[in-house]
């Protein structure tokens, strides 16, 4: 492992600030819908629901974090 702890806590924090920004995009959709959208705009939303929910589970689940939290189990704190 060449990568120092602050470079993987940085790789780290960068990967759940992007799961994060999606899940606030996805709860702004939830909210648009339960404040009363336009019946037309009811299938674009739920369009947008699907590709969100999609996008913060493939990355919940991905190779990339799989390695992130495998590299953590050998850090050593002092």
């Amino acid at each position: 492992m060449s990568e120092t702890v602050y470079e993987l806590e940085q790789e780290f924090l960068a990967y759940v600030k992007r799961k994060e920004a999606l899940n606030e995009a996805l709860n702004l959709v939830y909210w648009d819908i339960r404040t009363g959208i336009p019946k037309k705009g009811a299938t674009a939303r739920s369009l947008v629901i699907e590709v969100l929910a999609e996008d913060i589970f493939k990355l919940e689940v991905s190779e990339e974090m799989a390695a992130l939290l495998q590299h953590s189990r050998h850090i050593k704190t002092s």
